[in-house]
C-alpha cells in the first residue's frame, strides 16, 4: 500500500491517532509524509509504525512539506518536488511488481495525421458550426446566418 500524506491524527490532536488502522495493514507499505504536515509529521509516523515491528514498512519525508506536500514557497521547483514523491513510489512499486513494460503510442487518429494547416482550417469550420449543424455568423445579431 502507498499512502501519501497520511492523516495519523486531527491537527492539534495527536491523541486521537490512527496509528492502529496504518499498523493494521498486511504487507509491505510506504508513507510519503510531509516534514511538517500538522496531520502528522514523517517522524511520528516513523514512531507510530516503528512499535509495530513488521517487516516492509517505509517512510519517506519531503522536506518542509505539509499535508498537501507540494511547494511551500514560490521559489521552490514544483517539477523537483514532485520527483521526491514519485520516485520514491516508482521504486516501491517496482520492487513489488517488477519494471513496467513500456506502453506503445496509441494510433494516430485521422485529425493528428492532418496537415497542421488543414487541422486549423478544420477546426476553425467547426468552431462557425453550431450544435445543430447550422452554420453561425459571427457579425450577425443573433450570431446565424
Amino acid at each position: 500500500m502507498v499512502a501519501l500524506a497520511f492523516p495519523l491524527h486531527p491537527p492539534g490532536r495527536p491523541a486521537s491517532s490512527r496509528a492502529a488502522e496504518a499498523a493494521g495493514v498486511d504487507g509491505p507499505l510506504l508513507v510519503v509524509q510531509g516534514e511538517r504536515d500538522p496531520f502528522g509529521s514523517a517522524a511520528e509516523v516513523r514512531t507510530a509504525l516503528v512499535r509495530t515491528d513488521r517487516p516492509g514498512r517505509e517512510i519517506v519525508e519531503i522536506p518542509g512539506a505539509v499535508h498537501a506536500l507540494g511547494p511551500t514557497r514560490k521559489a521552490d521547483d514544483p517539477h523537483a518536488r514532485a520527483r521526491l514523491i514519485t520516485t520514491p513510489v516508482a521504486r516501491f512499486v517496482t520492487a513489488l511488481v517488477g519494471p513496467v513494460p513500456e506502453a506503445s503510442a496509441p494510433e494516430a487518429s485521422e485529425t493528428d495525421r492532418m496537415d497542421p494547416e488543414d487541422r486549423a482550417a478544420d477546426r476553425t469550420a467547426a468552431d462557425r458550426t453550431s450544435p445543430d449543424g447550422l452554420r453561425t455568423d459571427p457579425g450577425s445579431p443573433r450570431g446565424r446566418s
